[in-house]
């Protein structure tokens, strides 16, 4: 298989990078080993700058597919601030849900697909996948924490990581405000996102390898009170995520 640009990692960059190639008329071929649909703990808040960026790649949100939020609300167990988003729209959207509309938008582009299929090898034009080869004239690496790409252009020596555990699920709940809620806790955060009519995403960070979302959520009685007796529709738990800074060179 021959391509113009091969990109490793079908997440949401990863798409969004193969449409903006789609749409300079370059040949794409997006390789990812997971199978759709791909979901990870998040918090599923898209800001007026992805909002417009996804508007340049001919993907428009609505109310029908997700939230309008008007801004944010910080919170701890002693005080609350809030700010206002003044330009711009903003939006709560389920994940799975964003990442169907970027893969048909792009499927329609003609991207090519293949999912499913696992990066045994790199060389300066050719991503090798078992016994099959995709050639390329470019090669952009979206594929996360543990990024073939990276390693294979010698950047993982500039990386100073540290991890992270993140959390999510999804509850029926009609949301209480319009805004994106953000909890401070010890060691961790919380983001209670409104994303449809009648229902709200909850995700949690901590930097406990022993966390566990129910126990971030204890730590604050008010947002406890509200999802009593409730059970969640959905739920990500245990999914750790890196955070890398470049080091001075």
């Amino acid at each position: 298989m021959e391509t113009d640009v091969a990109v490793i990692g079908g997440g949401p960059a990863g798409i969004a990078t193969a449409i903006a190639a789609r749409l300079e008329g370059l040949r794409v071929i997006l390789i990812d080993h997971r199978t759709p649909p791909i979901d990870k703990a998040c918090g599923e808040g898209l800001l007026p700058e992805a909002v417009n960026a996804l508007r340049t790649l001919g993907i428009q949100l609505n109310s029908t597919i997700g939230f309008p939020f008007s801004g944010f609300q910080f919170r701890d167990d002693r005080s609350c601030a809030t700010g206002r988003i003044l330009f711009g729209s903003a939006f709560g959207v389920r994940r799975t849900i964003l990442h169907r509309l970027m893969t048909e938008r792009a499927s329609n582009l003609g991207v090519r697909f293949l999912w499913g299929s696992r990066v045994s090898k790199l060389n300066d034009n050719c991503v090798s996948l078992g016994s099959d080869a995709v050639s390329y004239k470019w090669l952009v690496g979206a594929d996360g924490q543990r990024s073939h790409v990276r390693r294979f252009a010698g950047l993982d020596s500039r990386m100073c990581h540290r991890s992270r555990f993140g959390f999510r699920r999804h509850y029926a709940i009609e949301p209480w405000a319009d805004a994106v809620q953000i909890y401070w806790g010890r060691r961790s955060q919380l983001v209670v996102a409104p994303i449809a009519r009648n229902e709200i995403c909850i995700s949690g960070f901590t930097g406990n390898s022993k966390g566990r979302l129910p126990a971030l959520i204890s730590q604050f009685p008010d947002l406890a009170h509200r999802l009593a007796g409730r059970s969640p529709s959905s739920a990500v738990a245990g999914a750790i995520t890196a955070f890398g800074q470049a080091r001075s060179v």
